[in-house]
C-alpha cells in the first residue's frame, strides 16, 4: 500500500509539473519589437555656383534646383582654382544636435593629403541669427587649427552650435587649393560626438 501511496503521490506531483509547464509557456509568451535607427543627421554635396554677393550665394545653394548628392564629382579644376559649393545638412532627429563636431574628410587619388593643399576653405553660416556676430558673414577654417592629417588623409572637425530638430540648413562653401599635384579629391562627412 505505501509503494501505491507513494505512486500516486509521484503521479500527482508529476501532473501539477506538466500543467504547470503548460500554462508556464502559455502565461509567458513574449513580444519582439524590431527598431530601425537610421542616422540623426544626413549630409550631402552640390557644385554651386556662388555669384557675387552673400546674399545671392546663399540664395543660389538654397534653389530647389540643386542637385545634391552623398558623393560629388566636380568639374575639372586645377591647383590655385577656388571650388564653389554647397554643404547641406538634415538633421532627421526630433530633437535639436548641439555641441556637435561635423567632421569633413578629404581623400585624394595619390593618398597624400595635407591640411596645406587647401589654402582656403570658407562657409557662410545660413544658421546663425541676424542678432549674432557670425549672420551672413564669410568664416574661414583653414589655417585656425581646425584641420588635422594623417599624410593620407585631412580632416577638419569643425564645431556644430545647434542643428534645430528636423530642419535643414544650406551652407555655401568654397575651397581653394593650393598648388597641389594634378589629382582627384573627394570630400565626405559625418558628424562625431
Amino acid at each position: 500500500m505505501r509503494k501505491k501511496t507513494i505512486s500516486i503521490i509521484l503521479a500527482s506531483v508529476l501532473a501539477v509539473f506538466v500543467v504547470s509547464a503548460a500554462l508556464v509557456s502559455y502565461l509567458s509568451n513574449t513580444a519582439t519589437m524590431n527598431v530601425e535607427v537610421t542616422s540623426p543627421m544626413s549630409i550631402e554635396f552640390a557644385e554651386v555656383a556662388h555669384g557675387d554677393t552673400i546674399q545671392l550665394a546663399i540664395d543660389n545653394v538654397a534653389d530647389s534646383e540643386v542637385s545634391w548628392a552623398n558623393e560629388l564629382t566636380t568639374s575639372s579644376i586645377t591647383g590655385l582654382s577656388t571650388l564653389e559649393l554647397g554643404v547641406k545638412l538634415v538633421n532627421n532627429a526630433d530633437v535639436n544636435i548641439e555641441d556637435r563636431t561635423l567632421a569633413i574628410t578629404l581623400n585624394n587619388s595619390l593618398h597624400n593629403v595635407g591640411c596645406n593643399d587647401i589654402t582656403s576653405l570658407t562657409f557662410i553660416d545660413v544658421g546663425a541669427s541676424p542678432e549674432t556676430t557670425y549672420f551672413e558673414v564669410v568664416q574661414e577654417l583653414a589655417g585656425i587649427g581646425l584641420c588635422s592629417s594623417d599624410g593620407i588623409t585631412a580632416t577638419y572637425n569643425i564645431p556644430i552650435n545647434s542643428l534645430g530638430s528636423g530642419q535643414e540648413y544650406k551652407y555655401p562653401v568654397t575651397m581653394t587649393f593650393a598648388n597641389v599635384a594634378p589629382a582627384t579629391y573627394t570630400a565626405s562627412g559625418v558628424v562625431l560626438d
